[in-house]
């Protein structure tokens, strides 16, 4: 936050995020309210009466959900005037909500090409399909980020078949050549003949139905990302794994983060042993079979210099699991979320890492030198 002394004015990153937000709940004319409340409260920015509300830096990102006011999506987009807009979408309802959904798209789509980030998170297959189209018939010349994620809920009122016919329309057509991160959770994108020349990291998250095609369109859109850094995958089966990793094997990627689905991915797992430039691995965890086996796929890592194992459960870890614990070569940072038991951190000691982080047991008492 800015210093008082040096400037009488909030970061502009920081007042569009606070405005971002106060939309949900405070009308436009109780923004100024709201930043003096705040300066008073971090005792900074003091002089907040010089803070100028109609500066367009102020005004580039918005939180949209299914009851935010149209009045303030207009004064946000107006006030922007033609700087590159940050967009969070949460539409969160039932089918009764998709009517006010499609009325703040419609807000939203004359300034689709000064989209610089859109982040969408909802329920709703309607929404889904009405911000495709848009997406479908406008330029995005600006976008850098994309994250699409769609919410199955376990007794929600739409099934997979309802959102299926959704997830595999063709949502790029060679647009976004600025495109560096983008994000897919539940949501399969046919990528087969599409090129990124500056995506650099890529999720993809939840694939639904196991599909066959999300795996091959996954593995096509590893290939054709010649600066791809950092790959995070999960959710497909273990033969599809082996599809999705084998270009991984030619690329520049550094960071790569699994997640094991139920089906297991220890195949595909052991298929990226080789390469060429990884230096970041983070596993997660959910079953005591890929504890062990993934234990033994790691050690072979020569090149991983941090290392991150999440656990989602406190017993996973059973004594087995001690013979298979590798060294870690190279191994110089091991961050652990869940809990684990003593002995297992006390094998991590003996490898040559500097450093333990999130060990969330009991006092560590070590037994091997």
């Amino acid at each position: 936050m800015a210093d008082s002394l040096t400037t009488a004015r909030l970061p502009p990153e920081l007042c569009s995020c606070i405005f971002g937000l106060a939309v949900l709940e405070q009308s436009i004319t109780n923004f100024k309210t709201l930043l003096r409340r705040l300066c008073d409260v971090c005792g900074t920015c003091s002089d907040w009466r010089n803070i100028t509300i109609s500066t367009p830096a102020l005004w580039c990102r918005l939180r949209v959900e299914c009851k935010t006011p149209l009045v303030a999506i207009h004064t946000f987009l107006s006030r922007s005037q033609s700087l590159p807009l940050l967009f969070e979408l949460f539409f969160i309802g039932d089918k009764a909500s998709a009517a006010s959904v499609a009325d703040r798209l419609a807000s939203i789509t004359p300034h689709i090409p000064r989209i610089q980030h859109f982040n969408l998170r909802t329920n709703i297959p309607e929404a889904l399909a009405a911000v495709h189209d848009i997406f479908h018939m406008a330029d995005s010349p600006l976008l850098r980020n994309l994250s699409i994620g769609f919410i199955f809920s376990p007794h929600g009122e739409f099934s997979p078949a309802d959102i299926h016919p959704l997830i595999c329309r063709t949502w790029f057509e060679g647009k976004y050549g600025m495109l560096e991160h983008l994000s897919l959770s539940c949501a399969y994108m046919p990528f087969d003949r599409l090129f990124f020349p500056s995506l650099r990291t890529l999720f993809i998250l939840d694939v639904p139905f196991r599909h066959s095609r999300s795996a091959s369109s996954t593995a096509s859109a590893i290939a054709n990302s010649p600066q791809l850094l950092q790959l995070k995958i999960g959710g497909f089966p273990c033969h599809a794994m082996n599809v999705v990793t084998e270009p991984i094997r030619s690329a520049s990627v550094n960071a790569l983060d699994i997640a094991f689905s139920k089906d297991g991915t220890t195949a595909a797992l052991a298929s990226c042993l080789d390469f060429p430039s990884l230096s970041f691995l983070r596993i997660d965890l959910a079953r005591e079979s890929d504890v062990q086996s993934a234990l033994t796929c790691v050690r072979l890592f020569r090149r991983v210099r941090r290392l991150v194992i999440v656990a989602s459960s406190n017993n996973i870890f059973s004594p087995d699991a001690l013979f298979l614990t590798p060294a870690f070569p190279g191994v110089v940072s091991i961050d652990l979320g869940g809990s684990y038991p003593s002995f297992f951190v006390n094998l991590l000691l003996v490898s040559n890492a500097s450093a333990i982080n999130g060990y969330s047991t009991s006092p560590l008492v070590t037994t091997l030198s």
